[in-house]
C-alpha cells in the first residue's frame, strides 16, 4: 500500500530507541527522508547507521528550549511535512511526591516541547496546504495511572492543544493527531515495571508477569504495531481524521469515550 509520503521528510523526537526508532523505521521504508534527534548523541548516531535512506540525526534536549532553537536551526530550509512528536516520560510517581522544579521540568519536557515545534514547522505545512503532526502520548494522559501524575497531567494538556491545533489547521490540509500507548516492549516499560517492582518489593519478574496477566492480550504490544499506526495518520492516505485521541492499547482502556 502507497502512502503517498515517498520524498517527504519527517522530523521524528525520541528516535534513538523504543517507540521513536520503530516510527522512524517504518517512515524510512515508506520512503520518507528523516530528520531524527536525541539527547544521547552516540545512540541517535547509532539509530542513524541503522536506519535506510536519507537521515539527519541531531541532537536535541527537547526539554531545553535553546536546544529546540538549534534544532530549527540545524533543520534549516528543509520543509519538515511530517512531525512525530514523542519525548521521554517524566519520573514516575503520584500525586503528592514532586516538588515545584520536577513539575516545571516536566511542563517542559511533555508539554511545551510540542507547543515549541508545532510552532516553529506548522507554519510552513499551512503554507504549503500539506502537514502532518503526530503526538505520542499516553493512555494515563485518558486514564490516569496512579504513579505516573506528571504525565498524566501534561499529556493530558497536549491533548487539549492537539485538538485546538487540528480545528485551525484543517482548511489548509494539516492534521494534527494523537495517539495513547498503552504498554509496549521498551526499555522504557521495562523501567516502569522495575520501578513498580522496588515500590513493592519484589522481582521485576513477578511485577512484569503480574502486569501482563491484568492485559487483555495478555502481553505488552511490539513497536511496530504502534509504527504502523502513526505512519497511516502521517499519510496522504489520512485525508479526513484529524484532532484524535486514538488508543493503542491492546484494549486496556475500559471507557467508551
Amino acid at each position: 500500500m502507497d502512502l503517498g509520503i515517498e520524498g517527504k521528510t519527517a522530523l521524528v523526537g525520541g528516535a534513538s530507541t523504543g517507540l521513536g526508532f520503530a516510527v522512524a523505521q517504518r517512515l524510512a521504508q515508506e520512503g520518507a527522508r528523516l530528520v531524527i534527534c536525541s539527547r544521547d548523541s552516540a545512540r541517535i548516531q547509532d539509530a542513524a547507521h541503522r536506519l535506510s535512506g536519507e537521515v539527519l540525526p541531531i541532537v536535541c534536549d527537547l526539554s531545553d528550549p535553546r536546544s529546540i532553537a538549534s534544532l530549527v536551526r540545524e533543520i534549516g530550509d528543509r520543509p519538515v511535512d511530517i512531525l512525530v512528536h514523542n519525548t521521554g516520560g517524566p519520573p514516575a510517581g503520584s500525586i503528592f511526591e514532586f516538588d515545584d522544579g520536577e513539575w516545571e521540568r516536566a511542563h517542559q519536557l511533555v508539554l511545551m516541547s510540542f507547543v515549541r515545534l508545532t510552532r516553529a514547522f506548522v507554519p510552513g505545512m499551512r503554507r504549503r496546504k500539506w502537514g502532518r503532526v503526530v503526538t505520542i502520548s499516553s493512555m494515563s494522559a485518558r486514564e490516569p495511572a496512579d504513579d505516573l501524575a506528571l504525565s498524566a497531567v501534561y499529556r493530558a494538556g497536549a491533548l487539549a492543544a492537539v485538538r485546538s491545533m487540528a480545528r485551525a489547521c484543517a482548511g489548509d490540509n494539516v492534521f494534527v493527531n494523537a495517539v495513547l500507548p498503552g504498554p509496549f516492549s521498551t526499555d522504557r516499560w521495562t523501567e516502569l515495571v522495575a520501578e513498580r517492582a522496588a515500590r513493592a518489593g519484589i522481582a521485576p519478574e513477578e511485577m512484569a508477569a503480574r502486569t501482563h496477566s491484568n492485559l487483555p492480550t495478555g502481553r505488552p504490544g511490539d513497536p511496530r504495531s504502534l509504527a504502523a499506526t502513526i505512519a497511516f495518520l502521517a499519510s496522504d492516505l489520512n485525508q479526513y481524521l484529524s484532532g484524535a485521541a486514538i488508543p493503542v492499547d491492546g484494549a486496556g482502556f475500559r471507557g467508551i469515550w
